[in-house]
C-alpha cells in the first residue's frame, strides 16, 4: 500500500487483524481506546520553508510531526492553514459521540501518509439485511482528516455490505 509510510501506525479490528490497515500485523479482535490514540498522539506543525541557499520563503511552511520530527508529505502550507490535529478529532468522536451510540465499538484508527491523513472507522449495530439482497450489511462511522493542506475533515456514516471473505 503507498499510502502506508514507515513512520505510519494504524491498528484495526477488521478481519481478525489480516488487512492492510493493521500495519503491525497482530490479530486483534479489540481496539482500545489507549492503543488507537497512540497512533495519533503527536501534533501536526508548521515550520518555515527556506530555499536552497537558505532563505527563507515567506508565507510558505512544511509540515512536522511532533512525536519524530519526520516531514510530513505536502505541497507546503500558507500563513492560514491551521491543523486540525488527528488526536483532537479522536477524541472528540470517543467522549462525545461514542456515548450517544451504545452500540458503537471502534474498528479502526491510525495514519497514512507519513501522518498527514487520520483515518478511523467505528462500528455501529448490528448486521442488517435489504430486501431482495441476501448479503449482510454493517454500518459504519467513517472519519477521514487530511491534515496536509489538501483536503478538508470528512465524517460521515457508509454501508459494508460483505457478499465475500475476502473484503
Amino acid at each position: 500500500m503507498k499510502a502506508m509510510q514507515i513512520n505510519d501506525r494504524c491498528y484495526s479490528t477488521l478481519n481478525g487483524g489480516h488487512n492492510p490497515f493493521n500495519f503491525d500485523g497482530a490479530p486483534r479482535t479489540e481496539l482500545s481506546v489507549e492503543m488507537a490514540r497512540s497512533a495519533v498522539d503527536f501534533e501536526i506543525q508548521k515550520k518555515p520553508c527556506y530555499d536552497a541557499d537558505g532563505r527563507l520563503v515567506n508565507g510558505l511552511f512544511h509540515l512536522t510531526k511532533s512525536d519524530d520530527n519526520e516531514i510530513v508529505p505536502c505541497k507546503g502550507v500558507g500563513l492560514k492553514f491551521k491543523p486540525i490535529q488527528h488526536r483532537d478529532v479522536f477524541d472528540k468522536v470517543i467522549n462525545e459521540i461514542m456515548p450517544q451510540f451504545p452500540d458503537m465499538t471502534l474498528e479502526t484508527a491510525g495514519t497514512l501518509y507519513g501522518g498527514g491523513i487520520g483515518l478511523f472507522t467505528f462500528k455501529v449495530g448490528d448486521l442488517f439485511s435489504i430486501k431482495g439482497d441476501k448479503s449482510p450489511n454493517e454500518m459504519r462511522l467513517f472519519i477521514s482528516n487530511p491534515c496536509t493542506g489538501m483536503g478538508s475533515l470528512v465524517m460521515g456514516f457508509t454501508t459494508v455490505r460483505l457478499f465475500c471473505q475476502n473484503q
